[in-house]
């Protein structure tokens, strides 16, 4: 029996781990080398509630080629919340009940307004992206590629009306983009978000871009400098990005702006 000792696995990225990175090196270190585990917040079981009830659709429609009535996939949605709400950290002016009201009028506007004019091709698709002589490697799941427009199409949560520049700049977009065309060996029509957007007038907005061979280029670029930091072993705070505070960041007891480094 040898007594070598196997080499580490690669470093494997999300758009999870570098938007944590970017926000704050010393939040990414808590998190994914300590391996601290945090409740999730509110808005991210939302989220994934939304999501599931939405997918839920979607993975018939590619054979059906028909929507499900809305009281389904509502109630797939409602089903989800009531597992996902269990785990969360909430905060005390929320109210789950209410949410889930919430999630039920957007399901209702995205069912009658965007869900008939999509045929799905792809519904969260897993894929994992390696590089030549690289110690990493990138993994995404893409919600949904329209066969109708041809378009690469991630759903959002929000309280407020995004701004098309962070659309534009985003970089999920570009990473999915980029999943796509590796996968498939052809150029998206375009990306876009569907944006559900809580309130007290709930409504649901897509904002389309597009992403050039530079933006990839771009992103491949950012990606290995992050994973150069990471192997230096640089983890950074960012006592100056919004993030840094105690209701943003999970981390705050064991960091405190950086002041218990």
């Amino acid at each position: 029996m040898s007594n070598e000792t196997p080499p580490p696995a690669p470093l494997a990225f999300s758009v999870s781990k570098i938007n944590l990175f970017t926000k704050c090196p010393r939040a990414y270190y808590f998190r994914y080398v300590l391996g601290l585990k945090t409740p999730p917040r509110s808005y991210m079981a939302f989220g994934t509630s939304l999501h599931a009830g939405i997918a839920h659709n979607y993975r018939q429609k590619i054979e059906s080629r028909q929507d499900l009535p809305v009281g389904e996939v509502k109630e797939f949605f409602a089903a989800d919340w009531e597992h996902q709400k269990g785990q969360v950290a909430w905060e005390p002016d929320e109210n789950p009940g209410k949410m889930m009201d919430e999630g039920a009028a957007l399901l209702e506007i995205y069912q009658s307004k965007i869900a008939p004019k999509i045929q799905p091709r792809i519904v969260e698709d897993l894929f994992e992206l390696k590089f030549e002589n690289t110690e990493y490697t990138f993994r995404g799941i893409i919600d949904l590629v329209d066969d109708t427009s041809g378009l690469i199409i991630d759903h959002k949560t929000s309280t407020k009306t995004p701004s098309p520049t962070n659309v534009h700049k985003d970089i999920q977009l570009t990473a999915y983009a980029l999943g796509n065309r590796v996968r498939t060996g052809e150029i998206e029509n375009g990306a876009a978000f569907d944006y559900l957007i809580r309130g007290r007038s709930p409504k649901v907005i897509r904002i389309e871009t597009t992403r050039s061979d530079e933006d990839i280029q771009r992103f491949l670029k950012m990606l290995a400098q992050i994973a150069a930091a990471i192997k230096a072993e640089l983890f950074w705070p960012a006592p100056n990005h919004p993030y840094c505070s105690p209701k943003l960041c999970p981390f705050w007891s064991e960091c405190e702006g950086g002041r218990k480094l």
